[in-house]
Formats: C-alpha cells, sequence, structure tokens
C-alpha cells in the first residue's frame, strides 16, 4: 500500500499547479477537491484508514494514512469523503506535521503559503488567531491563514501550539487543508475533539 501510495504521490507531485480560481483546480501533493480517493488507494486500504466517531454525524468519513517518509514535509494525510459514495470522492484534503516550534511553525507556514502565490493572488485572505477549540481551558492556540475561493471552498495554513495538559492527547502541528464550501460548513458542526 505505501508503495502504491509513493509511487503515486511523487508522479502527481511533478504536475504543476495552474492559475486557479476555483477550489476544484488546486493541486495539493497532486490531488484536488473533486478526485476520487480511488486514484490513491484501494478500497481495502481506505476503508482499514477510516477513523470511527471522528465525525459526530456518518454522512462523511475521514481516512488517515500515514505518508512520513513518503510526501516531503507531511506526516500524515487525512482526506475526507462522503460516506455513502462509491467512488469516494474527496471534499477535503488535510496534510499534517508535529512540530517543536511555534515559531519554526509560523515560519514554515508562510513559506508554503508562498508556493501557493500566484494562484492565491486576489483571493479573500482572513488571518485568526485563536484558543484550539479542542482546549476547553483556552490554553492551547492555533493561529490559521486562510484563503477564500469565491463559492467554492478554501485553502488554509494553520499552526497549532497545543497546551502541556494535552500533549499526551495531540501535538503540535502544522495542518495544510483545502476543504469544498458545504463540507467546511458540515464540518464545523459535526467535528469531535476525541
Amino acid at each position: 500500500m505505501k508503495i502504491f501510495i509513493r509511487f503515486v504521490l511523487l508522479y502527481l507531485l511533478f504536475l504543476s499547479s495552474s492559475f486557479a480560481k476555483d477550489i476544484n483546480q488546486i493541486n495539493i501533493e497532486g490531488m484536488k477537491i473533486g478526485d476520487s480517493l480511488l486514484k490513491l488507494a484501494a478500497i481495502e486500504d481506505i476503508q482499514n484508514a477510516i477513523i470511527p466517531n471522528y465525525y459526530k454525524s456518518k454522512e462523511y468519513s475521514v481516512a488517515a494514512f500515514d505518508v512520513k517518509g513518503i510526501v516531503a514535509n507531511w506526516d500524515q494525510l487525512d482526506i475526507s469523503f462522503k460516506t455513502s459514495n462509491p467512488e469516494y470522492k474527496i471534499y477535503e484534503i488535510s496534510f499534517s506535521k508535529q512540530v517543536n516550534d511555534i515559531a519554526d511553525c509560523l515560519t514554515s507556514r508562510d513559506n508554503i503559503l508562498d508556493q501557493y502565490n500566484s494562484i492565491l493572488k486576489g483571493l479573500k485572505k482572513k488571518e485568526t488567531n485563536q484558543d484550539y477549540p479542542g482546549d476547553s481551558s483556552g490554553n492551547s492556540k492555533s493561529y490559521s491563514v486562510t484563503y477564500f475561493f469565491k463559492s467554492s471552498g478554501h485553502l488554509q495554513a494553520t499552526c497549532t501550539d497545543i497546551s502541556k495538559e494535552l500533549e499526551t492527547k495531540f501535538y503540535d502541528n502544522l495542518n495544510l487543508q483545502i476543504s469544498e464550501r458545504k463540507f467546511a460548513i458540515w464540518k464545523l458542526k459535526n467535528l469531535t475533539y476525541n
């Protein structure tokens, strides 16, 4: 499985992103919203990668793949898809990696966004520094930059600084995600922090 994902991802990495004003035109590591997850993995591998109870509702599912050493600069790939869709159509692509220093994370986040500068130019941009929703104490923080495509979704890069109390459950991380708009709205209402 890892060899197959490695081959597909390495091949797709060489494809260049074009100027895009619609979310489905953005390639992140060779994947885009609306693609079939079956291009990257077999049904059995997808089923084995599904995280149970990730969302409150079963309308969508998320499959998590360990890509450390396969995809440069990332540890994990999470892909969300409509549970009942036999093609496993992708609604969200999320790459993350563990970080040790929040200042380095912020620099890395900005460098990643710079790579997409020509694509993101002219889009609405929002920077958010807020309490991390998974920590009711308010001691964990997230620092996000989000670009909004007119009607189709967003691209977001976030650094999360987890409090010492939660470090056994979560870790400081850098996350890059691209989400289809309707799914992103649904996700806000259905995400669990287990």
